[in-house]
């Protein structure tokens, strides 16, 4: 659910550039591959491969990466190339949760 809330904030005429691979290994859970290609955010439960950043961090701090905070956070471990998950973070988008579906 976390990882769909991202997609839907991630700007994709921006990141449309962007193609990157990250492991979301979460403790006590399954691992997560995301994939960044085109603009798009998908992501699958991991079957191995390569990623460009591996994440570690408890279940209760999945939904720290939401936002650019987690970079901050002691209890998210992060390796590899933390300047593409900047970028990544800086291709999100803030929006009005309660928009009008219908204007009047």
């Amino acid at each position: 659910m976390v990882f769909d809330y991202m997609g839907i904030h991630l700007d994709s005429n921006k990141a449309q550039d962007l193609n990157l691979r990250i492991l979301v290994k979460v403790q006590g859970d399954e691992d997560y591959l995301l994939t960044v290609k085109s603009g798009v955010l998908l992501y699958q439960v991991a079957a191995g491969g390569d990623a460009d950043i591996t994440i570690t961090l408890p279940k209760p701090a999945v939904a720290l990466l939401l936002s650019e905070d987690s970079l901050e956070n002691e209890t998210v471990k992060i390796a590899g190339d933390v300047a593409k998950l900047k970028k990544l973070y800086s291709y999100m988008v803030d929006f009005d949760p309660y928009f009008n579906i219908i204007e009047p």
